[in-house]
C-alpha cells in the first residue's frame, strides 16, 4: 500500500524522468544507525526515499501513513561545495561571496526547473555558470572519511531536520519557543532585515511565530538525532567541540538551501514556504540551536552534580567560542544568498544577455561541470526558449 502511494506521490516532488528506490533498512549502514534512530524518537518507522539525481534537496512527503523524506544525493555535492569554500584558508571574501552565489544561483536554477518555471531556472542557471574557473567537489570525496564529524553532519543533518517535521512541536510551543518569546527573539534579529532581498519586491505573509517554530524544532530534532548518532558511529563518540562546529555550520547550509527553495515556491505561487526566505528566522534558528547544543552537551557531560547549571554555563562559553569563529562565514553566506536571490528577482538585466556572454566562455570544462544540470532539464521535460538556449550552449 506505501509502495502505490510512493510510486504516486515521489516523481512530483523529484522531477519526472529521475530514478528513486527505497532505502533497504535491513542493510548495516551509517545511514540506516541514523534512520533507528530516527525511529526511536519518533515512535515510527521512517522511509528514505534514495534519490542519485534529480534537484540537490532534501524533501518531506507529507500525507503519508508513515514519516518519508526525499534524499538526493546531489545535495552532498552542495553541501560539500559550499563548507569547502567558507572554510578553505586563503581564499578572499570576495572570491568566497562569488563561489556561494554562483553555488546559491544553481541551486535556485534546479529547484526553480522542479517546480515548473523555466524562465527563472534559465535566468539562474545562466548566471551559476558565467565566468566560472573552478570545479565542484564531488560527492565521492566524502565517502573516504565516513568516521568524520564533518561526514556525519554533511550526509545526515538535512536529512534529520526533514525528519524533524514530522515530530511533535506542541511541547516547544509550551517551553522555551512559546508565540511571545520567538516574537521576541524575532525583533532581536530584524537587523538581518537588510539582507531580505525577497520582502523588497515580492509580498509575503507576515512572519508566524510557528512557522519558525517547526523550523526550529526539526533542527532541534537533527541535533539530537546527530548527536546520538556521533556516540555510535564516530571514534570515541566524536570529538564534542568539532560535533558542535559542524552541525552549526550544517544547519546554516540547510537554511540557505532553504531560502532558494522558498524563493523558488513563491515566485510559482506558493506561499506555503515563504517563511524560509525571511533572514531573521534563519538567525533565530541559529541562536535557538546554540543553547540547545550546550544543554545537549551539558547533560551528555555532565559530572554527576546535584546542580547542572555550572555544567551548563560551561558549556554555553564552548558552544559560543566554537560559534564565533564560523560566524564570519555564515555572515558571507547570507549577504552571497542575498546576491543570487537579488540577481533572480531582477527583471532589468536579460536572459539573452546572459545567455551571449555564457556562449563565449563555453568549454570543455565548463560543458563537464553542467553535464548534470543538461541531464536534469532533459530527464524533467521542461522547455522555455532560454532554457533550451541554455541546454544548447552547455550540451
Amino acid at each position: 500500500m506505501l509502495l502505490q502511494r510512493l510510486r504516486r506521490a515521489v516523481p512530483p516532488l523529484v522531477g519526472g524522468g529521475v530514478a528513486w528506490s527505497v532505502y533497504p533498512r535491513e542493510l548495516p549502514t551509517p545511514m540506516n544507525t541514523v534512520l533507528d534512530i530516527v525511529a526511536a524518537r519518533l515512535r515510527a518507522d521512517p522511509t528514505l526515499i534514495w534519490v542519485d539525481d534529480g534537484t540537490p534537496e532534501v524533501l518531506a512527503l507529507p500525507g503519508l501513513p508513515q514519516p518519508v523524506v526525499a534524499w538526493s544525493r546531489r545535495s552532498l555535492r552542495t553541501g560539500l561545495l559550499i563548507r569547502t569554500v567558507l572554510l578553505t584558508d586563503g581564499l578572499p571574501s570576495r572570491t568566497r561571496r562569488e563561489l556561494c552565489r554562483q553555488a546559491a544561483l544553481h541551486l535556485l536554477a534546479e529547484t526553480a526547473l522542479r517546480l515548473g518555471n523555466p524562465d527563472l531556472a534559465a535566468r539562474c542557471g545562466a548566471a551559476a555558470f558565467l565566468d566560472r574557473d573552478w570545479a565542484a567537489p564531488h560527492a565521492d570525496e566524502l565517502e573516504a572519511a565516513t568516521d568524520s564529524e564533518a561526514h556525519l553532519a554533511l550526509w545526515f543533518f538535512a536529512l534529520a531536520h526533514e525528519f524533524g517535521h514530522f515530530a511533535d512541536p506542541r511541547p516547544h510551543a509550551r517551553g522555551p519557543l512559546t508565540d511571545a518569546s520567538v516574537r521576541t527573539m524575532l525583533l532581536a534579529a530584524q537587523h538581518h532585515d537588510a539582507h531580505d532581498v525577497v520582502g523588497d519586491v515580492l509580498r509575503r505573509r507576515p512572519l508566524r511565530p510557528a512557522d519558525v517554530r517547526a523550523e526550529t524544532v526539526a533542527d532541534l530534532f537533527a541535533a539530537d538525532v546527530l548527536v546520538e548518532a556521533a556516540a555510535l558511529l564516530l571514534p570515541g563518540g566524536g570529538h564534542p567541540v568539532r560535533v558542535i562546529g559542524e552541525l552549526l555550520l550544517a544547519a546554516g547550509v540547510v537554511a540557505a538551501a532553504e531560502r532558494c527553495r522558498g524563493l523558488c515556491a513563491l515566485l510559482a505561487g506558493d506561499a506555503r514556504s515563504d517563511h524560509l526566505t525571511y533572514p531573521a528566522a534563519t538567525t533565530v534558528r541559529s541562536a535557538v540551536l546554540r543553547a540547545h547544543l550546550a544543554a545537549v552537551m551539558a547533560d551528555r557531560y555532565s559530572t554527576g552534580r546535584p546542580s547542572p547549571t555550572p555544567g551548563l554555563q560551561r558549556w554555553d562559553r564552548i558552544v559560543a567560542g566554537v560559534a564565533e569563529p564560523l560566524e564570519p562565514a555564515l555572515d558571507l553566506l547570507d549577504l552571497a544568498m542575498a546576491d543570487a536571490v537579488r540577481h533572480a528577482l531582477d527583471d532589468t538585466l536579460p536572459v539573452e544577455h546572459l545567455l551571449d556572454r555564457l556562449r563565449v566562455q563555453a568549454g570543455p570544462m565548463l560543458r563537464a561541470e553542467a553535464r548534470d544540470f543538461v541531464h536534469l532539464v532533459q530527464a524533467s521535460g521542461r522547455h522555455g526558449q532560454f532554457l533550451d538556449e541554455l541546454v544548447f550552449i552547455l550540451g
